[in-house]
């Protein structure tokens, strides 16, 4: 099972953006839980997750939360992220396949044009539970930038 950990909300449309991409993983119930962690706009994005069934969490280091986190595999994605159509199946590929962290490809809007050019794609790192609990990060970007592991193969993602 999969946690989405999504981070650095600050403004309510990318945040519900990212949000609508999960929709179909919690319908098929392979997504058990989404965490916001360091929610910093209290008025509508608070409002989103909320409706959206989200848990809130404080923004300090992810091992002292890593215990609170339902799926084994958890995902990290930063507000705004966009995901493949099919990011499901190559994560439930990678889970069946693979005890180590992996990399989804996102759609980041405020990604530099520069990086796309030299092949520099943003991603979602997939780690499991226990590597969070052994982790000395001290913050989920920390975390995300930290994090390697094969690239998953899914289509293009979304994109506004």
């Amino acid at each position: 099972m999969l946690t989405a950990i999504v981070w650095g909300v600050s403004s309510p449309r990318p945040f519900a953006a990212t949000l609508a991409d999960l929709v179909p993983a919690a319908v098929d119930g392979a997504l058990r839980d989404v965490v916001v962690v360091g929610l910093r706009d209290e008025g509508t994005c608070r409002a989103i997750a909320d409706q959206a069934g989200c848990r809130l969490l404080a923004d300090s280091a992810p091992a002292v939360h890593s215990s609170s986190l339902k799926g084994r595999w958890i995902l990290l994605l930063q507000s705004g992220d966009r995901l493949p159509v099919d990011w499901l199946s190559a994560i439930d590929r990678h889970m069946s396949d693979q005890d180590g962290a992996a990399r989804l490809v996102v759609e980041r809007s405020h990604w530099p044009a520069w990086k796309r050019l030299i092949g520099r794609h943003p991603v979602a790192p997939l780690i499991a539970r226990n590597e969070i609990a052994r982790s000395q990060a001290r913050s989920w970007l920390e975390l995300a930038s930290a994090s390697h592991g094969p690239r998953l193969r899914a289509g293009r993602p979304h994109r506004d």
